[in-house]
């Protein structure tokens, strides 16, 4: 029965649609890619500690290389400062895994400092994106009443 699939259909949307929400409808899928790259990443991590370091190397920076060129190309979130906000993450993430590969060159002080500072600059970036998208709404909704526009 038709009608009762529906049904079924709106009820499974109320339950998971968490999952998929953020996500336009042709990008319902999208939470599986990050699930891949997290899984990816966690055995390239863990299998591989210790040895054969350039297939580790090669294998993580080509998940988020992928990643961060799919999610910058097709940007799948509805709104975009979370397309924004997911390749800067992915970018990030690359940057620190860099930086954590270099240990051997610097001392451990100088790590935390860059880690610090690379970290902190993201943060004031995100803030001034979310900040920057409610000014750009709230002027939107302003210019919609006659005394903004006189």
């Amino acid at each position: 029965n038709w009608q009762g699939m529906k049904n079924n259909s709106t009820r499974m949307n109320a339950w998971f649609g968490f999952f998929h929400g953020d996500y336009k409808s042709e990008y319902k899928w999208w939470n599986l890619i990050i699930l891949a790259r997290q899984l990816l990443l966690a055995c390239f991590i863990s299998l591989f500690y210790g040895r054969l370091e350039s297939f580790q190397i090669i294998g993580i920076y080509s998940v988020l290389i992928l990643n961060g060129t799919l999610s910058a190309a097709l940007k799948p979130a509805i709104k975009p400062i979370d397309n924004a906000a997911e390749v800067v993450s992915i970018t990030v993430l690359s940057i620190n895994y860099a930086v954590v590969r270099q240990h051997w060159v610097v001392g451990q002080e100088v790590i935390q400092i860059i880690m610090t500072v690379i970290n902190v600059l993201v943060l004031l970036v995100f803030f001034w994106l979310i900040s920057y998208a409610k000014v750009r709404k709230f002027l939107s909704l302003a210019k919609q009443f006659s005394w903004f526009n006189k």
